[in-house]
């Protein structure tokens, strides 16, 4: 029974089924505050009269067979008949994202925002350096665009590079407790043109305290964060407030996967296997693939 599918299902239900489903129906129907009435699985092979082990067996199966089949939900150990006008979550996603004008405009700044730096990610220690010296020499962690590379800035009237930029500030902050020895600048791709656009854009690094990481293929994160706006938005909040269990599970679950997949995009990004380094002029440099920080010593020892 168990490997039936799920149109097997409804054109061979077996009485066992109906019986299942007309005892959750009875159930539903006279269950209220003062006298409820959950539709376990002991309740149900109760109302049946399942008393063995064998019938007990049978019923938890079924039970199972139509929580699979999405016939009834399974509510913790509480199982419950699927309403006739419940919501298809990944379909009212969907439908956020046909509409252009929902498309995130800015997928750095809403990445960034999503799955903000945590403490130990926001610098690269240079731990093999720091060590033997008992020191505390690190580098600054930046995302940005390829496009960003190539932009000029304009401070105290003079124009300078994006480089000459993270520089000044690094500058400005020696001799803070928020100090640090160099830049490690993250560039974000979504697509292969935007991975050649670094490439060439990091020849323009003039700046020996700076380095820069691009991923060796595109690292993909629209539809991800696509997914999650649509969670957030706040036509979605309306449509919500008429959920039951099962939507709120499915959401939970779609959340859950997107919020892992981003978890999964950030690790790539840190992991040296999935990116190559480059320092002043374009230059590459040579790290250990299972060294994260090995781009921080190499700086200090340079």
């Amino acid at each position: 029974l168990a490997r039936k599918s799920e149109g097997q299902l409804f054109e061979e239900a077996d009485e066992l089924i109906k019986r299942i489903i007309k005892v959750m129906l009875v159930n539903e129907i006279i269950s209220n505050k003062e006298s409820p009435i959950a539709n376990t699985a002991q309740n149900v092979e109760f109302a049946l009269d399942a008393i063995s082990q064998e019938e007990k067996t049978q019923v938890e199966e079924r039970l199972k067979l139509l929580s699979g089949a999405g016939v009834i939900f399974n509510n913790n150990g509480v199982y419950e008949l699927m309403r006739g006008d419940r919501k298809d979550i990944q379909r009212l996603i969907e439908q956020f994202k046909a509409n252009p004008d929902n498309r995130p405009t800015n997928l750095l700044e809403s990445f960034l925002e999503l799955s903000p730096l945590k403490n130990d990610e926001a610098y690269l220690d240079a731990k093999g350096y720091n060590d033997p010296y008992s020191e505390d020499k690190r580098l600054k962690v930046v995302f940005a665009t390829p496009a960003m590379l190539t932009l000029k800035r304009v401070i105290n009237g003079e124009s300078i590079s994006y480089f000459t930029d993270l520089e000044r500030e690094r500058q400005s902050s020696n001799g803070a407790r928020n100090g640090y020895e160099g830049s490690a600048v993250y560039v974000f791709c979504e697509n292969d043109a935007e991975v050649d656009a670094a490439k060439k854009a990091v020849r323009l690094n003039d700046q020996e305290r700076v380095v820069v990481a691009i991923p060796r293929l595109p690292i993909s994160v629209q539809d991800t964060l696509f997914t999650l706006k649509a969670l957030q938005s706040e036509w979605f909040r309306k449509q919500s407030e008429s959920f039951g269990p099962f939507e709120k599970a499915e959401e939970k679950s779609i959340r859950d996967t997107a919020n892992k997949e981003l978890t999964a995009i950030k690790k790539s990004y840190f992991s040296n296997a999935k990116v190559h380094w480059f320092e002043q002029k374009g230059a590459e440099v040579s790290t250990q693939d299972d060294k994260r920080h090995d781009v921080a010593q190499w700086m200090m020892l340079k």
